[in-house]
Parts: C-alpha cells; sequence; structure tokens
C-alpha cells in the first residue's frame, strides 16, 4: 500500500505542475493578446496620423503650386505694366 500512496503523490505532483504549467501558458497568452491588441491600437493611430500628414502635405504641394502661379501671374503683369509705361511715355 505504501508504493500505491507513493504513485498517488507523484501523479498528484505531476498533476499540480501540470496545472502550473496550464496556468503559466494562459497567462502567458494573455499578455501575448494584450500586446496584440495594443499593437493593433498604436498601427490604427499610425494610420490615421500618415493619413492626416498625407492630407496636408497634399495642401502644401496645392498651395506652393497657386504660389508659384501668382508669382508667374504677377511677374506677368509687370512686364505688362512696364510695356505700357513705355507705350504711354512715347506718345
Amino acid at each position: 500500500m505504501h508504493q500505491h500512496e507513493a504513485q498517488a503523490l507523484q501523479h498528484q505532483q505531476h498533476l499540480a505542475h501540470k496545472t502550473d504549467l496550464v496556468d503559466q501558458l494562459s497567462s502567458a497568452l494573455s499578455l501575448a493578446k494584450q500586446g496584440s491588441d495594443q499593437h493593433e491600437g498604436k498601427q490604427a493611430e499610425l494610420d490615421a496620423a500618415t493619413d492626416y500628414i498625407l492630407g496636408l502635405e497634399e495642401k502644401v504641394y496645392k498651395a506652393n503650386k497657386t504660389a508659384l502661379e501668382l508669382l508667374k501671374q504677377l511677374k506677368d503683369s509687370e512686364v505688362e505694366i512696364k510695356s505700357l509705361k513705355q507705350y504711354v511715355m512715347s506718345m
């Protein structure tokens, strides 16, 4: 009977060890899921920030293009004014 008690104790210890391993694995999986969820959240924030920056860059490009067009028109107007002044002076 002593041998059966020793085997039962050994099985009980083995079962306790397995239970502990299952608990550790469960905790590790829970932490991994939390990390994955946080990563997904941060990735969504990064995607939103990227979209926002791309929108701003597009607006800056359009504003710069408009500014260049206006500068060209201003230069053309200055040339035309100078030409008209010369024409008026020659009359």
